[in-house]
């Protein structure tokens, strides 16, 4: 029934303020502001905030269709950047990029992503 709310919830918003992540008998509401990056691991995809990282059930895609496109960055076929924790990004090996957060993540930019960085750095 719990659930069932927290879903309905989500349905009225376009842009989520919070992703609903289930641990074990309880149900998290992350605040997607919180959120530095965003990882696809398997079926799963790991929220890396500030001194924790939740797991949510569900394909990368289907996740960045709930975040906010302005405050979002795909990077990665299998990583998302929240660009307010951002610190750097920097040019790594044969023109590859990676981008480094606030809270010290280290994440790649794919070649297909890059011209997406390159807009927002000039």
């Amino acid at each position: 029934r719990i659930r069932a709310m927290l879903e309905a919830h989500e349905r009225r918003q376009a842009v989520r303020p919070h992703l609903v992540v289930r641990e074990r008998d309880r149900y998290l509401l992350v605040p997607t502001a919180g959120i530095h990056a965003l990882e696809a691991t398997g079926n799963y995809v790991s929220l890396h905030c500030e001194k924790t990282t939740h797991l949510l059930r569900g394909s990368l895609s289907a996740v960045e269709a709930r975040l906010d496109p302005r405050r979002f960055l795909r990077t990665h076929r299998s990583w998302i950047v929240n660009l307010d924790f951002v610190r750097e990004a920097r040019t790594q090996g044969k023109g590859g990029w990676v981008v480094l957060t606030r809270a010290g993540l280290s994440v790649p930019v794919g070649h297909q992503y890059r011209e997406s960085l390159l807009k927002i750095l000039s």
